[in-house]
């Protein structure tokens, strides 16, 4: 069981290209709905033995999981199996797509050891490209991708204002 997230890794894709696929016939919706059964069962089954709620009886985690993720999985309707996967797949998306370049550039300049106007002058290039690519993609974003696009822009702009709070809380928490 130590390894519990191996398995997450190859059924979240797998239910997350089947909804993405369009229409699900019967057959798929069961699969999807056995791919959900296994990750919340997977889940809830770790959550419960990382909190050791029930260190003398074991087998009640597993019971609590199998009954809670069979409830789950069973009364979910088409359309909330439709809309709890694909959702928090997209959203994961979205997140990696605008914030990993964020905070790769952010942990270079202040690990590196660049100067304070090296580094303000990488947040201005990194931000004006940044919004150039907001401005030749906004067409695409929708509701989520703008707001996190913005959220992402505020960052910079926060980064770039406060750069000598930002390297002395890098200085504090990575010393070499």
């Amino acid at each position: 069981m130590k390894r519990w997230w191996f398995v997450l890794l190859f059924l979240i894709p797998l239910a997350s290209a089947q909804l993405f696929e369009g229409r699900l016939t019967e057959g798929e919706t069961d699969l999807v709905r056995l791919a959900v059964f296994l990750i919340m069962f997977l889940i809830i089954l770790a959550v419960l033995s990382g909190a050791g709620l029930f260190k003398q009886y074991k087998g009640l985690n597993v019971i609590i999981a199998l009954a809670l993720s069979l409830l789950g999985a069973r009364f979910m309707s088409d359309s909330e199996l439709l809309y709890g996967v694909s959702l928090p797949a997209g959203i994961l998306g979205i997140v990696l797509i605008t914030f990993i370049p964020f905070l790769i550039v952010l942990a270079f300049l202040h690990m590196s050891g660049i100067s304070r106007m090296g580094r303000r002058l990488t947040w201005i290039v990194f931000g004006v490209f940044y919004i150039l690519m907001m401005i030749s993609n906004y067409s695409n974003y929708e509701g989520l991708e703008r707001i996190y696009s913005f959220v992402v822009l505020g960052l910079i702009v926060l980064v770039f204002l406060f750069d000598s709070f930002v390297q002395k809380i890098f200085r504090t928490f990575f010393k070499n």
